[in-house]
């Protein structure tokens, strides 16, 4: 291949970049007002860190990124700042596949058999994927001045070797959707008139499936393009994944606020860090979640209460 050849490549990927960057900015100013009405006002706790970070991320490494290939000339700066976006990058992707595990669990109903399922499928994931990573950058080759000056920061790395941490994205993103699908085949029609959890499964079909497809697009462009414009696809699928994991939750905060199911969103953050238990009859229609209130009927021959009023 040639000089040109290569460059034009080059270019490809650096394009690729800013138009995720774009993309981020216009997702978190349309998205802006839901988030100060619906995330703002709760208290802080883990779903809503995790919430912060899966949608300001991608606008992170977009601009770091825009950054090495622009202004970065000390060869020092570059190895530095590429080893802090490679490991911000997969830890953002991370954050959104936990919101999307811990949506699942909370359709099943923390299920215990699928909340082992998808917490063991998490911690095996977790370490493999930062494991590839590391080994990833500590081979990388970083180059000099003069190329720093003309090219940008441009590290020699072979992005092939990243496949088997998205292969094992794609696998629990699989997973995800085929429960998604499962439990509502299982379901009752009575029960998914709620609008809460036909917004669950609509959410989990649609946007897990644009997820799924564009993640084996990743892959594909990885494993068969050439190494200069291998990372191509990796920008756009972190903002694109970010994205759609924020209206996940936005979604269910919304028809929460508005629905008289009595479903809580809230939940899935308490539910992930705690052993609070779900009561389910599935004859109404209604989940209620310990410590939430939830009048709008009877669950399990009883009236659902917060815990202050239990108390």
């Amino acid at each position: 291949m040639s000089a040109y050849q290569s460059l034009y490549l080059l270019n490809i990927t650096k394009y690729s970049k800013v138009v995720a960057c774009t993309l981020s900015l216009l997702e978190i100013t349309s998205t802006l007002p839901e988030e100060v009405t619906l995330v703002w006002p709760k208290k802080l706790d883990v779903m809503k860190i995790v919430f912060l970070i899966n949608k300001y991320s991608p606008l992170l490494n977009t601009t770091l990124g825009i950054t090495l290939d622009l202004f970065t000339h000390d060869a020092k700066a570059c190895a530095i700042q590429y080893q802090v976006l490679a490991y911000s990058y997969i830890t953002g992707i991370l954050f959104s596949e936990f919101i999307l595990m811990a949506r699942t669990m909370a359709l099943w109903q923390f299920n215990p058999f699928v909340t082992a399922l998808l917490v063991g499928a998490a911690l095996e994931m977790v370490p493999l994927v930062l494991f590839i990573t590391h080994e990833t950058v500590s081979v990388a080759e970083y180059p000099g001045s003069s190329v720093l000056r003309t090219a940008g920061c441009l590290p020699s790395t072979q992005d092939q070797d990243l496949w088997p941490a998205y292969l094992y994205m794609i696998l629990a993103e699989t997973g995800i959707v085929f429960l998604t699908v499962l439990k509502w085949y299982q379901e009752p029609i009575g029960i998914m008139r709620g609008r809460l959890l036909a917004i669950m499964y609509r959410d989990g079909s649609l946007f897990f499936v644009i997820v799924l497809v564009l993640s084996i697009m990743n892959l594909l462009v990885m494993l068969l393009t050439p190494q200069e414009m291998s990372s191509s696809m990796q920008m756009p699928l972190q903002v694109i994944h970010s994205a759609l994991c924020t209206r996940v939750l936005l979604n269910l905060r919304k028809a929460s606020t508005h629905s008289s199911d009595g479903i809580h969103t809230d939940e899935v953050a308490r539910h992930s860090t705690s052993t609070l238990a779900f009561d389910h009859a599935p004859g109404e229609g209604n989940i209620c979640f310990d410590g939430e209130e939830c009048w709008s009927g009877h669950v399990g021959g009883r009236t659902c209460a917060s815990e202050e009023n239990m108390a």
